[in-house]
Parts: structure tokens; sequence; C-alpha cells
């Protein structure tokens, strides 16, 4: 009797483990700004998930290599590099920015991108993805300014905010947050340059990252929310500043009402965005292979 006893005690033990386990929060790490963005509704939504917000490249790296999230939004090309170089259990599940690089001047000479040549230009980010878009654009559309570099895209800001001619390169949602304090710039959207120089959509900047050992149940869990959390926040911007600000993420409400449409929020499943994505990688590889890790990634990067 005893012994029956304690192996439905044991029984039930196991149960109450798998239980638990199965019911633990997703766990995400994400940079601020727009890949933020996306996952808004996820992050307010406490009870399934536990968001953790990190600024610069360093800390996704570290996650990658550590395990440490179940998801991780990053470059595109990072999560692509480091499953080549690194052979990571992370993949592709979908793509949530489609672009959010922006030209911006107060130099009331500048309208459009071909004025730009001869003209000072500042990027962020020598050797970056965002230098090797605009590197590409001024090769495809042949205008040459006069490139110089800063380390981050606050200091290229600063430097906009205190020069009256340079042209400098922004990312939202620092571009609207410019925009509300300075009046009368002239802002080129890249995007819409790069679906011009491609005859495609615009590039798949960010995406969402995936441990492949994650439970189907919570791999399509995360599926939907993500594909939610964008839809509505796309439809009600006013709704999902709401929660940004609720959530300290930095901006007021009217620069997020702003960004969020000039972000280029979209989802596109891994195995949708794969001819995209690659279109991508190539031209960045262009500039510096590695940037992707050599290669593109195989088919089992994308889910």
């Amino acid at each position: 009797m005893k012994k029956v006893t304690l192996f439905f005690v044991s029984l039930m033990l196991v149960i109450f483990m798998i239980a638990c386990k199965s019911n633990e929060k997703i766990t995400i790490i994400t940079p601020s700004g727009s890949a933020q963005l996306s996952i808004l509704h996820l992050q307010n939504e406490t009870s399934s998930y536990d968001v953790t917000q990190v600024d610069g490249p360093s800390a996704l790296q570290s996650a990658f290599g550590s395990k440490s999230h179940d998801v991780i939004l990053a470059p595109t090309n990072l999560g692509a590099k480091l499953y080549n170089l690194n052979n990571t259990t992370y993949r592709l599940l979908a793509s949530v920015v489609f672009g959010n690089y922006y030209l911006v001047t107060k130099n009331q000479n500048i309208k459009d991108f071909n004025d730009l040549n001869g003209n000072d230009v500042l990027l962020f980010g020598e050797n970056s993805t965002s230098d090797y878009v605009c590197k590409y654009l001024f090769s495809k559309n042949q205008v040459h300014p006069i490139i110089s570099y800063v380390n981050s895209v606050l200091l290229a800001r600063n430097a906009l905010i205190e020069d009256n001619n340079k042209v400098v390169l922004l990312a939202e949602p620092q571009v609207s947050l410019v925009k509300e304090k300075i009046d009368n710039l002239t802002i080129i959207d890249l995007q819409v340059l790069y679906e011009e120089a491609t005859n495609n959509t615009s590039y798949p900047q960010a995406s969402v990252f995936v441990k492949d050992n994650l439970p189907e149940s919570k791999i399509n869990k995360i599926k939907k929310d993500l594909a939610d959390s964008i839809k509505r926040t796309n439809e009600n911007a006013s709704q999902a500043a709401d929660i940004a600000v609720s959530l300290n993420l930095g901006f007021p409400k009217s620069v997020l009402l702003s960004a969020i449409p000039l972000s280029n929020l979209g989802y596109k499943t891994g195995s949708d965005a794969k001819i995209v994505i690659e279109e991508y990688f190539n031209i960045l590889a262009e500039f510096d292979e590695n940037v992707v890790g050599g290669k593109l990634p195989d088919d089992d990067f994308y889910i």
C-alpha cells in the first residue's frame, strides 16, 4: 500500500513539475527602438511574457551565446552571422522591421536624394548595416556625398541639432524626436529608395529569433501573438503609444505616434521572407561578407 501511495505521489509531482514548466513565462530580449515597438502588446501581457530591454548589440550577441532567452529580437544579419559562425540554436521566426533609416537635414537647399552630391553626410556606425545600406543607395543613384561617421545614432542626432548644413542619418524613433524639436526639416526616406533600387519590398532590418528546442506550442503562441501585436500597433497607434509610455520606453506619446508608422513594422515569417532576406544579405555582403557570417544561412535557419 505504501509503495502504491509513493508511486502516485511521485507521479503527481512529475505532472506538477511538467505543468509548471509549460506555464513558465516566455522570456524575450529586445533592443530599444523600432524592434521593441513590434512587441508592445506582448510586453504588456506580463502573465505570459517577460521582456528585457537593452541598448546596443553586445547584450544581444551575449544572449545568442548564453541562450539566456527564449526569444531574441535583433538585426537580421546578426542572427544570421551567429548562426553561420557559431551554429547557434536560434532560428529566424519572422522579420518585423522593414527599414527605419532616414537622412535628415536642416539645410533648405537640400530637397531630395540627388541634392546630396558634394554635401557632407554624417552616418552612424561605420562598417555596419546602416553604412552599407546608405552606400548601396548612393552607388545605385550615382550620388557622391562627403561621408563622415559617428559611433551612435544619438551622436548623429546631436550633430543635426548643432549643424544647420549637415545631412545626418537617423533611425526611428530619433527621427520623430527631432521632428518635434526642429521645424522645416528635409527627411529622405531610404526605404522608398531601396524599393526603387531593388524592385522589391524594403529591407528586413530586424527579426525575431527563437530557440529551436522551444516547444511547438510556445512557438505557435509567439507567432500568433507577434502577428497580432504588430497588427494592433499599426491599426491603433494611439493605443500602442499609451502602452509604450506605460512601459517607460523613454519617449512621449507625441513622438511615438509619429515613430510607429515610420518604423515600417510588419510580420513576415522566416520562410516567407527568405527571398527578400537573401537579397538584403547579398547587398550587405558586397561590402563585407563577414557581416552575415561569410555565406547565406541554410534553409534550416528559417522557420
